[in-house]
Formats: structure tokens, C-alpha cells, sequence
């Protein structure tokens, strides 16, 4: 869904912002989201349209269990 800050994050993922923000430190280190800086807010994102392709079939297999 484009970019989100950690408390979007945290909103859509029923998670405390501390929660969403340790993930986040994980992900941006496997290079799976990139972060955008505009002043004291960080934004994030999918690194690339790959990941979000993966994460696709990976939900559409999940319903077919």
C-alpha cells in the first residue's frame, strides 16, 4: 500500500508500535523494506515489486490449506 509510517504499521498489523518497529529493524537489514526519512518521521516501504510478488503467492497459498 505504498508507504507507512510505524504507527500505521503497527495499526494494520494489531501490534504496538515498539513491536512493528523491531520487525521493521529486521526486514530493513534483509533488505526486504527500504525507510524514507521526511523530518522526525520514517516511512516504509517494499524494497521492490518482487518482494511484493512473493508475499502475494505466499497468502494466495496460505488459503488454499
Amino acid at each position: 500500500a505504498g508507504e507507512l509510517c510505524v504507527c500505521d504499521i503497527a495499526v494494520t498489523a494489531e501490534m504496538t508500535e515498539t513491536s512493528a518497529s523491531q520487525h521493521l529493524r529486521i526486514l530493513r537489514a534483509s533488505r526486504t523494506v527500504r525507510r524514507r526519512r521526511d523530518g522526525r518521521i520514517t516511512y516504509y516501504s517494499l524494497a521492490d515489486g518482487h518482494i511484493r510478488m512473493l508475499i502475494d503467492v505466499a497468502l494466495e497459498h496460505s488459503r488454499h490449506a
